[in-house]
Formats: C-alpha cells, sequence, structure tokens
C-alpha cells in the first residue's frame, strides 16, 4: 500500500466509521507505524480537517461534517447529466481535481468524467495561481469534456459560470454573480472560481477540464489559509456566511454538474447567444471602470460587453479595446 494515494485515502475512510477506532489500531489496519498516522492527522487538522477526540485517541470525523457522497451525487444529477456521465469519483485527498483527469486523459477518453475531493494538496486557479481551501469547506470539482475543433475556452469557462451561479442562486443567494472571465461573487467577495484547462491527447484528440472551486462552509479561522484563497487583493466568502445557514455539499455539487452540462450543450447546440441575455443577468463588470492587468501593463476604463468570442470590450478613453481570457485579469475599481 503506497503511502501517497492509498494510506491517506484509507484512513479519511476509516475516520467515518463508527465506532472510531484507537491510533494503534488505525496503523494495524493500515499497515504502518502510529507516527505515519499521527503526522497525517496533524497536518490535515492545520489544514482545516475537523476532528472529533481527545488528542489522537480514537479520532473520528467531527459530528456534522458532510462528506462527498458519490452515489447520493449520482442519483441527483438531472437525467440528461447522468446519461452523459460515465464515472464520478469522490476522493479525500488529491493534487487537484483538474489534474486528475488531466493525467487520466493521457490513457483513456475522460469526456463524462467527473472528479471531486475533499481537499487539494495543490489546488490552482488562473495563471498557476494557488487555491487553497480547508479540508469540506466547500466544493473542489472538474468535468472532463471532448473538445469540439470549434469550440472556445472561453466559452467552457461562461458555460461553467453560468451553471455555477443558476446552482448558487437557488440555494437563495440571488446577489450571487459573474465577473469575467472566471469568478463568482456575491457583493464584490469572491465566493468561487472557474479554470479550463485544454489539452491535445496523444492520440490527437482535443480535451477540456473544467475545474470549479465554490467556497461553501469555511471554518471560523484564517491563519493558515489567510483572506484570499487564490486570487490576491480579493476577499473571500462562503455561502454559509452569505446565506446565513448550512446547505449540503452533496445536493450542491450535483445541481452545479447538472447545470454547467446543461448550458454547454446549449451552447453546442445553439451557440453562445441563446444565453448573453443570462449571462447579462449574472455579469457584475459591465458598466463599471475596471482594471486589466496584462504582461504588457495595466490598462483602466470601462466594461463595456463580451463580444461573440467571449473576450471583453473595454473602453478606454475613446477606443474600444478587446482583452480575451487567456492574456489577462481583471480588477473592479479604478
Amino acid at each position: 500500500m503506497g503511502l501517497d494515494e492509498d494510506v491517506p485515502n484509507a484512513l479519511f475512510r476509516l475516520l467515518g466509521q463508527s465506532p472510531a477506532s484507537p491510533l494503534p489500531e488505525l496503523a494495524q489496519r493500515l499497515s504502518v507505524s502510529t507516527t505515519i498516522i499521527a503526522d497525517l492527522l496533524t497536518r490535515w487538522q492545520i489544514e482545516g480537517l475537523p476532528l472529533a477526540g481527545t488528542g489522537h485517541d480514537s479520532p473520528r470525523l467531527a459530528p456534522g461534517f458532510e462528506r462527498l457522497d458519490a452515489e447520493r451525487i449520482r442519483a441527483e444529477l438531472d437525467p440528461q447529466t447522468h446519461a452523459w456521465h460515465r464515472r464520478l469519483d469522490c476522493h479525500p485527498e488529491v493534487t487537484s481535481t483538474n489534474q486528475v483527469l488531466l493525467d487520466r486523459a493521457r490513457e483513456q477518453a475522460i469526456d463524462g468524467h467527473l472528479c471531486l475531493a475533499e481537499h487539494q494538496r495543490a489546488g490552482r486557479g488562473r495563471q498557476g495561481r494557488p487555491w487553497a481551501m480547508p479540508w469540506g469547506a466547500g466544493l473542489c470539482l472538474s468535468l472532463g469534456f471532448r473538445l469540439d475543433p470549434m469550440s472556445l475556452p472561453a466559452f467552457l469557462g461562461i458555460a461553467a459560470g453560468i451553471g455555477a451561479v443558476r446552482a448558487i442562486r437557488r440555494t437563495g443567494l440571488a446577489a450571487a454573480g459573474l465577473k469575467w472571465p472566471n469568478d463568482i461573487l456575491f457583493h464584490d467577495r469572491k465566493l468561487g472560481g472557474i479554470l479550463v484547462e485544454t489539452r491535445v491527447t496523444p492520440s490527437g484528440a482535443g480535451i477540456a477540464v473544467v475545474g470549479i472551486g465554490i467556497n461553501v462552509a469555511w471554518p471560523p479561522f484564517s491563519s493558515t489559509f489567510g483572506d484570499l484563497p487564490g486570487d490576491l487583493g480579493q476577499p473571500r466568502i462562503d455561502i454559509r456566511t452569505a446565506l446565513g445557514r448550512q446547505v449540503s455539499r452533496n445536493a450542491l455539487a450535483a445541481s452545479v454538474i447538472s447545470e454547467v452540462c446543461k448550458v454547454l450543450h446549449a451552447i453546442e447546440d445553439h451557440g453562445f447567444e441563446t444565453l448573453r441575455a443570462e449571462w447579462g443577468a449574472y455579469d457584475l463588470v459591465v458598466g463599471r471602470p475596471v482594471r486589466v492587468l496584462s504582461s504588457e501593463g495595466v490598462v483602466t476604463g470601462e466594461a463595456r460587453r463580451l463580444d461573440p468570442s467571449g473576450a471583453l470590450i473595454v473602453a478606454v478613453g475613446r477606443t474600444l479595446r478587446r482583452f480575451h481570457s487567456g492574456e489577462v485579469s481583471l480588477r473592479l475599481g479604478p
């Protein structure tokens, strides 16, 4: 049993069983030393995993911790998405859910593959920025798609954003919206983010992995993670804080996956124009002063609209400039 994957994942599953097992019994069942188990538990607690018990004596997941459940999520997918999906995995811990699918794509088709994790050791956002989230504090999920030659990554990100906001608004957060190109905001605080990564596989097939991270219920501390999960300069918020009550991560995961798939299929069948009005209803950027950051420097202006390719049109003085999502970052305000 290799420590890199099997032991941590098996230990996490044992922590959810009742009655709780003493540390020596856990070590024996996993064929490792008690030191290895203790070190894992210590790291996980630092990373935000809520454990009950005194010290490491008979550790178990704290009451109220909702583990991701593949069978429950699968059962709550809408019929079209359920028929489309081919594989759904819920991992305790991975490097990143996007990376799991990208690695798998080297050996097999990943269209219809869904990957979720309680925790990412190396989660990332756009332009290589880290995305840190405590254990079980949100959704870390990725969807694999076959990339049609006519598809554009910009539209994949837009589709994911529309689908995610649909699902989030159904929880009661009517003010949740989108900041082009990839942020989900609630009153200008970051609620989530989207990362689209595309590849050409060894067989020559184009694939896309759409990663979505949503803050659901952060623990009442920030000493380890700070206030900024993955986007410097932008304060965060989570659904529980914004809504004033807890929501089920499993139900939210099923809703997000279903809505993203609906939007993507709608764009495939009818193009983006059929969803432009909905994007406009969720948009938090158009009409506001913005700063566009790129390798060439900072441009200030007023966001005007999205063009048919998904690029953002910004009025800079008397000139309209076009910015593509893969090349820039956007900040609100002058």
